[in-house]
């Protein structure tokens, strides 16, 4: 049997034979072809079994020849379809039959050896070259992205607004700072606030600018927060106990 073959074929009208064969000789048949199909070399003497086996011989042989041809078929359309996918020109040589298919892959592999050795000496040169534009600008991209979110807006308490205002003796009102922009969810108009100490101390100038226009008679703006410009750590502090 040919070579990584499991199996054979036992034709129906072998049913005409079997049948005119005592039990045990049908026996010793079926035990003859078991050997025969496994390579077992195989000595019949018996004249009745050597003459119903002969016929299931000659058709094991022609199915073993049928098997074996197919198989080669099958292979050589994988390397046919191979050959013409990545050595068009070879496939052609091969259909005008100017060269052997074995000649036509044995040329195929040799070109195929010779990318791979070339291909060895691109990639060493290559992975390098990436292996340290790719290290840098990954290390680069974490470091901004962490930077990013440490600079991330996040609300104050109004605790934190007071402790701000008394540190840097503003005469803001802690408690109206607070309530502006957390009705406004801390939006500086369509922009999310992004410092909030920035913002108190924009609101400590606007305050003071107001201050100094009323005490020269000029006209007053609307602020959110009326209050003269002066520090008083006990005012901003009583604002959150009212």
């Amino acid at each position: 049997m040919a070579e990584n073959k499991k199996g054979f074929v036992l034709y129906a009208d072998l049913l005409n034979i079997v049948s005119q064969l005592p039990d045990e000789t049908a026996g010793k048949l079926f035990k003859i072809i078991l050997q025969y199909v496994n390579d077992v070399d195989v000595c019949v003497e018996d004249l009745l079994l050597k003459i119903a086996f002969e016929p299931i011989k000659l058709q094991l042989k022609r199915d073993l020849q049928k098997y074996e041809v197919t198989k080669e078929a099958k292979s050589n359309s994988g390397l046919i379809g191979n050959l013409k996918r990545w050595n068009k020109d070879l496939y052609d040589c091969f259909l005008k039959k100017e060269i052997t298919i074995e000649k036509a892959l044995e040329i195929a592999n040799s070109r195929k050896s010779s990318q791979t050795v070339a291909n060895i000496a691109v990639t060493d040169t290559v992975t390098d070259t990436v292996t340290d534009t790719v290290t840098v600008t990954v290390t680069d991209t974490v470091i901004k992205k962490e930077e990013r979110e440490n600079k991330r807006f996040s609300p104050p308490s109004l605790s934190e607004v007071q402790d701000y205002i008394i540190e840097k003796k503003y005469g803001v009102n802690a408690h109206s700072f607070w309530n502006f922009y957390e009705s406004k969810n801390w939006m500086v108009g369509k922009n999310k606030m992004k410092d909030y100490k920035k913002a108190i101390a924009g609101w400590e100038s606007r305050e003071k600018e107001n201050s100094n226009k009323n005490q020269n008679g000029k006209q007053q703006f609307a602020n959110p927060v009326k209050t003269a410009y002066k520090f008083d750590a006990a005012r901003i502090i009583e604002t959150n106990t009212r």
